[in-house]
């Protein structure tokens, strides 16, 4: 049966989760099959900067970002969320998601903030990513 405090809750970890995949502080970082196993089938990413709107699979997104994350880079980096919305409509969920990023990128030290809008969906395995878009304010 259909419950919105605990669709809430997994949503709630589910986000926590995705933050949590692109922490290397560690010095390990979330495997591909662990980043995907978040998302359905076919989700995208998108990105909107002020020259473009970047639109990625999730292979496409995540090889890069693992070779920023490993390659030593991108060092004692992590994102957390800061605030965040969430609608519930059945088996549908729009989560507005504000955060902020913390490390080091090439020796200098990286920090911003932004916002990330997740499309979710309650399938037969739980709450998942549809689509995501994101846009960074620094």
């Amino acid at each position: 049966m259909y419950n919105v405090t605990e669709s809430l809750k997994e949503i709630n970890q589910l986000i926590t989760e995705f933050f949590q995949s692109f922490d290397n502080r560690r010095g390990c970082i979330c495997s591909f099959d662990d980043f995907k196993s978040r998302f359905v089938e076919g989700a995208k990413i998108g990105n909107r900067t002020s020259e473009a709107l970047n639109i990625w699979s999730l292979s496409e997104f995540w090889t890069p970002r693992e070779e920023l994350l490993s390659g030593g880079g991108l060092c004692n980096f992590h994102e957390w969320e800061t605030k965040s919305n969430t609608s519930i409509i059945k088996g549908l969920a729009s989560r507005e998601s504000f955060y902020e990023k913390d490390g080091v990128f090439d020796n200098s030290p990286y920090k911003g903030t932004g916002v990330k809008f997740f499309q979710l969906a309650l399938t037969p395995d739980g709450w998942r990513i549809s689509h995501l878009i994101w846009e960074d304010y620094q």
